[in-house]
């Protein structure tokens, strides 16, 4: 359950646009992002639109339950948000996803997330897990119901809201890093398949290049495999 009252929406969305701005955005007068956070509010509807989609899209390998048409939505999001190279990278497991925003900078970025989540039993849930519902609730006011609204879909979906938010706000809020994205499926089996993909030409030399990542595979990005 996430509440997505406007104020927390565009806090988050503006926690993640300053991310995404990186060393410009700690530098910046907080009004020179004016205009990525005029339209965070702006389509502060639509973004959740996008989550509420996104949850009603079961993916959960565990079952094997919708992955494939979960690996194809992330990569629609991707391409929606401006990333201009969107893969799907096949392993001995559910396809993962390798994707890059390439805003010809210097600096880089490598983002590393899941596009499945845990199983759910719709008898623990006050609302069905996935409808993806707004619902009032007390103490709380308007919140959004659904698996993944908390992990990882509504923080991933926060972050692909700040990219649509650069991305209208025109050229002055270009990006000044070059982003890339490894979405894939399943914490414990990226264990065995994460080192395998990183190994590839195309995901090694994007990583190796990265000024900061937040993959978790433990290869060693100064030498080449």
């Amino acid at each position: 359950m996430i509440p997505v009252d406007r104020r927390r929406f565009l806090y988050w969305a503006s926690a993640a646009a300053a991310l995404a701005g990186t060393q410009r955005a700690r530098a910046a007068d907080p009004a020179d992002l004016k205009a990525i956070q005029t339209e965070i509010e702006k389509h502060h509807d639509e973004s959740v639109r996008r989550l509420q989609a996104w949850i009603r899209q079961p993916s959960i390998a565990a079952e094997n339950r919708g992955m494939n048409e979960g690996c194809d939505l992330m990569m629609r999001m991707l391409r929606d948000a401006g990333f201009d190279h969107v893969t799907k990278v096949p392993t001995d497991g559910h396809p993962g996803v390798f994707a890059t925003l390439d805003a010809g900078a210097p600096r880089t970025f490598g983002l590393y997330f899941m596009y499945d989540v845990k199983q759910a039993d719709p008898a623990e849930w006050s609302s069905p897990p996935f409808e993806a519902a707004l619902v009032d609730k007390p103490g709380l006011g308007k919140v959004l119901i659904g698996r993944g609204a908390v992990n990882q879909k509504g923080p991933e979906a926060t972050l692909v809201a700040a990219f649509h938010a650069f991305k209208a706000a025109g050229p002055g809020a270009s990006f000044p890093s070059t982003w890339y994205s490894w979405p894939k499926a399943r914490k414990r089996s990226a264990r065995r398949i994460f080192p395998k993909w990183c190994a590839g030409p195309i995901s090694w030399r994007r990583c190796a290049n990265a000024r900061a990542c937040t993959c978790r595979c433990r290869c060693n990005r100064s030498t080449a495999p």
